[in-house]
């Protein structure tokens, strides 16, 4: 009977992961692959800085927000909500549109998948800003995971970490 019954609680679906209260969470967290900016000059309009996240197989759940949150910098970005995208895969030239929507919730962006992403799939986010900050230096912007369901356990994946210089290349 206790052999049958181990055979059953393995043969539960991974993404049946959820804690005695019913708090769903990743059994392995998303990662936070790569971080890009396509311009790291000061005062450039229109720059879109990438965040690349990757979803474990094993992840356990799927994907329903990400949240970006500026750590620090010597001034704040102001991102462009009305462009935000998200794309299956490395880029978004060569990823399909995910459908997403984004928001500013007090000093937070939030993106919203709909519908969230699969385990396996590896997610790029591209986050416009109206113009890079006028003063260079080291800008990180933390991003949180946060899984599907009513009641969540949030997972912080990292850091961007970009750096802004004044003139130059880009």
């Amino acid at each position: 009977m206790w052999l049958g019954f181990s055979i059953f609680l393995i043969a539960l679906p991974a993404w049946a992961i959820q804690m005695g209260d019913g708090t769903v969470f990743f059994s392995r967290p998303p990662i936070l692959d790569r971080t890009q900016a396509s311009n790291r000059n000061t005062n450039v309009p229109s720059v879109v800085y990438s965040f690349t996240i990757e979803m474990p197989n094993n992840a356990g759940e799927p994907l329903h927000k990400l949240v970006f949150e500026q750590a620090s910098g010597a001034e704040s970005f102001r991102f462009d909500l009305n462009n935000g995208r998200a794309f299956l895969g490395r880029s978004p030239s060569s990823g399909k549109r995910q459908p997403a929507k984004l928001q500013q919730e007090f000093d937070r962006l939030v993106m919203t998948f709909n519908p969230p992403i699969s385990p396996g799939k590896t997610i790029t986010v591209a986050l416009p800003v109206i113009r890079n900050p006028s003063l260079s230096g080291t800008y990180f912007i933390g991003v949180t995971a946060i899984p599907q369901g009513e009641k969540v356990e949030e997972q912080f994946i990292g850091f961007g970490r970009f750096r802004i210089q004044k003139g130059g290349g880009s």
